[in-house]
Parts: C-alpha cells; structure tokens; sequence
C-alpha cells in the first residue's frame, strides 16, 4: 500500500507549510506564547489523525467473506432422523411371524399324526380285542394318552410358545435386513452424499452382526426385543453422529432465506463503503458498487440452484475471495493516485506560503 511513502510525503508537505505560515521566535513578543507552539497546539492532532488515516489505508479494509459458512448452515433445515432401531423392529416382527407360522404349521402336523394314529389304533383295537370288555379298555388306555398328548399340544399352541429360529429362518431374516441396509445407505446418499454413505457403511454392517447373533442366542421374543431395540438406539446415536459430521445435504433456499442472506451482503458492503468514504473520499465509494453488485448478482444465482452444501459454500467462498481481491486492488489503485497527487504537490514552486 506504500504507506512509509504517502505518510513522508504528506508530513513533508504538512511541515513546509506549517513552517511557512509560523512567525520566528524572536519576531513574537516575549510575554505572549511563542505563536509556533499555538500552531503546533492546533494542528497536531489534524496530523496525528492525518497518521492514523495512513496506517488504515495500508491495510485491507475486507479481511473475510461477508457471508460465513454458518450464516448458511444456520438456514438449512435440520436432518431427517434416519432410524435403524426402527428397522431391527419391524425385521423382528417379521422373523416373529415367520417362527410362530412355522410352530403353527408344525402344531398342525403333529395334530394330524396324533389324530392318524389314534384312527390307527382304533382300528387295531376293534380288529385285535377279545371282547367288548377288552376293546372298551384298551380304547380308553390310548383315549388318555393320547388326550394329554393333544392337550399338551394346544397348550404350547395357545402360549404362542417361542422357539429359536432355524438355520434357514436365521439366515433369510439376516438376508431381508442386508436387503434394507443396502436400501437405507441409497437413502442416506440421496439425502446427505456419497462420503456420509461411506461413513454410514460400517455402521449398518454392525447392526446386521448383532442381529444374527441375537437370533442365534435369544430365549424368547420379549428378550428378542429388549436386545435389538438397544442395538438399534446404538446404531441410531452413532448414525446421528456421522450425519452432524458429515452430511452434505442438497438444499434449494426458500425465498425468504435467500432474501435474508442477500440483506447480509447489503450491510457488510456499507460498512466497507463506509471506510472507502473516509480513507478516500465519496468518489471511491462508487468505484466499489461496480465490484459489489457483481458479487450480488452471482450470490443471487447460486442461492435460487438446487445442489449440495458442501458446492453452495464452495462457490461462495470462490465469490467471496473474488469480491475482496477486487476490493483490495482497488485500495492499492487509490493509494498509488493519492501518493502521485501528494508528490505532484511537494513539487518546488507548488507550495502555497502565507506572508
């Protein structure tokens, strides 16, 4: 910004002229205050303000984006909560239904043989007995056992009593919920991008572990439950996690945000106006428009597109840094007139002396 230069140049003219228009010492009337030291008294702190102006215009008057990342982070909606514990649940009722079809299909088997074997019997009986007497004894032998047998039946039948799964229920309930993992990471790099699916990855894998060990060790559908419905609040808190850390979701602003974001840009920019007015003068501030409304109108098109917010801060920093190399090469453009103005008026003959 040359600032050693303009500052020389200015305290050189400043003193030439203060000089000038200073009386000498023995000239003054011993009793009054010496007329320089009245001087000096006045316009000191014209040049200590002179001085503090020169420092300023050595430094870039825009140091940061006047938008930030979480000036848009603050407008975008909050995640979709995504739950696996869900998941696992409706996994288990389904596994639940399958194992108690099953008991039911195996109760109505077991049924069937007892029932064909009491016909058997009944048969061999009526043809095997001696006389009435030992037909109506043997018929009531087999009548009991077999009444306990079908009562014990339905009994386990009534209870919905619980069985593990087999190896090949086990295997397609595990199958089924890979199936909705696969889906689920679809879903969550729709809604937050490739590297929160990435991340997400491992964390459904586990989920698909636990589960079949749970299927491989629980007692009863209530212990079945209690267990996945921990592993799944694991599973969600982690989830939750990796979508703060790593979400990019895709976000079109709605109206009214864009509008608010774009009141931001106005008043950073004035605030800069503000310091271009009284380092260089009103005439500068118009050249800073120009750069400005540039800026504005791009930032404009970026926040009424679709895309992921990881592009959208992207291409605002882009703009940002854009906007403020503009700015400063403008304060460097302004620094070299007011320098080559100051040298033009230090020139010999060029000074204005007052008698």
């Amino acid at each position: 910004m040359k600032i050693h230069n303009i500052y020389l140049i200015g305290i050189i003219v400043f003193a030439g002229w203060l000089t000038a228009c200073t009386p000498q010492e023995e000239d003054v009337h011993p009793r009054r205050r010496s007329a320089r030291n009245e001087n000096l008294k006045r316009y000191m702190p014209r040049a200590q303000e002179l001085r503090a102006q020169a420092q300023l215009r050595a430094k870039s008057i825009v140091n940061g984006p006047l938008l930030t990342e979480e000036d848009i982070k603050g407008l975008v909606a909050k995640p979709t909560p995504i739950s696996l514990s869900a998941y696992l649940l409706e996994e288990q009722k389904v596994l639940q239904e399958t194992v108690r079809s099953s008991a039911s299909q195996e109760a109505v088997a077991q049924t069937t043989k007892l029932l064909d074997g009491i016909n058997q019997e009944m048969i061999e009986a009526i043809s095997s007995a001696d006389s009435a007497q030992d037909l109506a004894q043997q018929l009531r032998n087999f009548s009991a056992r077999y009444s306990n047998e079908l009562n014990a039946l339905a009994d386990n039948v009534k209870q919905d009593a619980w069985t593990l799964p087999t190896t090949v229920q086990s295997r397609e309930a595990r199958n089924n919920l890979k199936k909705a993992g696969e889906d689920l990471l679809v879903k969550i790099q729709e809604l937050y991008g490739d590297t929160c699916a990435q991340k997400a990855r491992p964390v459904l894998a586990k989920v698909g572990d636990d589960y079949w060990l749970a299927l491989s060790s629980v007692k009863n559908p209530e212990e079945l439950k209690q267990t996945l419905t921990k592993t799944g609040q694991d599973a969600d808190e982690m989830l939750a996690q990796i979508i703060a850390q790593y979400g990019d979701p895709e976000i079109l602003l709605p109206a009214q945000d864009a509008a608010a974001l774009r009141a931001r840009l106005i008043e950073g920019h004035q605030r800069v106006e503000q310091q271009f007015e009284r380092l260089y003068g009103k005439d500068a501030v118009l050249k800073t428009r120009d750069i400005f409304e540039s800026y504005l109108d791009e930032t404009d098109n970026l926040f009424q597109k679709k895309s992921r917010l990881s592009e959208k801060m992207a291409k605002l920093d882009e703009l940002g840094s854009k906007y403020r190399q503009e700015i400063t090469a403008l304060q460097v453009q302004l620094n070299d007139e007011l320098e080559h103005k100051m040298l033009t008026s230090a020139q010999p003959g060029q000074l204005a002396v007052k008698k």
